[in-house]
């Protein structure tokens, strides 16, 4: 988990390591032996998208990002970028993409979080793309803070199975007045949690946030 939170690809690293992948390659293979390489998730966004510093058709790659919906990375604000820059262009992407891209990918929309679908449907009729990616990007970071720090005074009580809600209520908890906890709302939401291990966490972060 700690390492999940800790490693990034930049702009500046991910030609190295490319540069690296393909000389590794050639020697296994030999300079006769063509190949593909296709980049998915952060790495396309570093590539194909001015925005972002740190880690192909877009309304895809939102696709993605949605399905992952992390707090505590970049994939929200990563959505906000892709939309700013297609408005910025003059290349505007419609709901109607977005939700026959996720068909495409998962089967149907409703194989998406139900936070990640209210996510993208409060985005899209609001608009202001760009002021939201800023805004959004510094809260990401602020979480992803606040879940290094909990991990180091509680090692192993964060796991994949429970990082993305103890991420929410971290947040809620911090600023209460948070964007990306407004955008994420949903009326009918259910927030019990049932297995042991995330009763056991949430108490703690809890006790954390109150010291």
């Amino acid at each position: 988990m700690s390492s999940d939170l800790r490693f990034e690809f930049t702009k500046e690293n991910i030609d190295i390591y490319l540069k690296e992948l393909g000389k590794e390659y050639r020697r296994q293979s030999g300079k006769g032996m063509p190949a593909e390489l296709i980049l998915i998730g952060g790495a396309s966004v570093l590539i194909n998208y001015g925005f972002r510093n740190m880690t192909t058709d877009s309304e895809y790659l939102i696709a993605m990002k949605l399905r992952s919906g992390r707090q505590y990375k970049s994939d929200l604000s990563d959505v906000l970028g892709i939309l700013a820059e297609h408005e910025k262009e003059g290349t505007p992407l419609s709901m109607k993409q977005i939700r026959k891209a996720v068909t495409d990918l998962y089967g149907d929309w409703n194989s998406l979080p139900n936070a990640s679908q209210v996510f993208i449907e409060n985005v899209m009729e609001n608009s202001g793309f760009e002021q939201l990616y800023e805004q959004i990007t510094r809260e990401e970071q602020e979480t992803k803070e606040l879940l290094i720090q909990l991990e180091e005074n509680y090692p192993g009580i964060i796991t994949r199975a429970n990082v993305n809600g103890i991420a929410e209520n971290l947040q809620e908890k911090a600023d209460r007045a948070s964007i990306l906890a407004r955008l994420r709302q949903k009326k009918s939401v259910d927030t019990k949690i049932t297995d042991e291990k995330n009763q056991a966490a949430e108490r703690i972060w809890r006790n954390f946030i109150l010291l």
